[in-house]
């Protein structure tokens, strides 16, 4: 059985469409969504955002799942302005070798890129944060959850693959402040707080309509990647 994990249901929707014979259960106390893709045996996992919740909710699902090995999958924002909404970006400080060099060659017609993964404690979209990361760490993706992730997972030697798709670039930045997007403590969009900073800026409107469209192409390119690295047979 394969592991993938993401943050949140938004992300796994497209995979979780091609399971088949999908089935909703609950493990450890965690809503688990299980099936096969291409012949091989799936469960999806939302950890949630953030470091805390992907660490805790992982180590529960591991405390009673044995997979063989685990994606760390999801959405990441770049640091670079030369790479675009639906590329994809494999962690190479993050992922183990092999499934690395699987992975590589199973995506060696898509946009893919292999490099560092940042993973930042707050939603990073300022271009001046995404430079400085870029600067500082040659990250050339940023995103809240992988670096926990590999931890718990090198505590307990499960091999891991990160791969990510890029939902937000610095030409194509998040079209709203990210505390109105999404509450990171309490682990949902704040849905008041959402309309009325859009009945006081109507101008944002139109792009949240881009950026949910931005966020399906993303979801389409992430999905197709994973069924051809289930397929690759790692």
């Amino acid at each position: 059985m394969i592991a993938i994990t993401f943050a949140l249901p938004a992300e796994s929707a497209g995979l979780i469409r091609r399971l088949a014979g999908s089935r909703r259960i609950i493990r450890a106390g965690l809503k688990i969504v299980a099936g096969r893709l291409r012949g091989r045996d799936i469960e999806v996992l939302h950890t949630g955002v953030g470091a805390k919740a992907s660490g805790d909710h992982l180590v529960m699902y591991l405390e009673k799942s044995s997979p063989v090995f685990l994606i760390s999958s999801g959405f990441a924002g770049a640091a670079r302005s030369n790479l675009r909404v639906g590329d994809l970006v494999l962690a190479q400080n993050f992922s183990d070798a092999e499934l690395l060099a699987g992975a590589r060659r199973a995506l060696r017609e898509q946009n893919v890129h292999a490099g560092k993964v940042f993973t930042a404690p707050v939603m990073v979209d300022s271009l001046a944060e995404r430079e400085e990361i870029w600067r500082g760490h040659e990250a050339v993706a940023i995103d809240m959850e992988t670096e926990t992730i590999a931890r718990v997972c090198t505590d307990r030697h499960l091999r891991m693959l990160s791969l990510r798709v890029l939902s937000d670039t610095p030409r194509h930045p998040f079209p709203l402040p990210s505390g109105i997007l999404f509450d990171i403590q309490r682990q949902r969009t704040p849905a008041l707080r959402l309309f009325r900073y859009l009945m006081a800026h109507p101008s944002a409107i139109p792009r949240l309509i881009q950026f949910s469209q931005q966020i399906g192409r993303a979801r389409r390119a992430l999905t197709d990647a994973l069924e051809r690295v289930v397929q690759a047979e790692l």
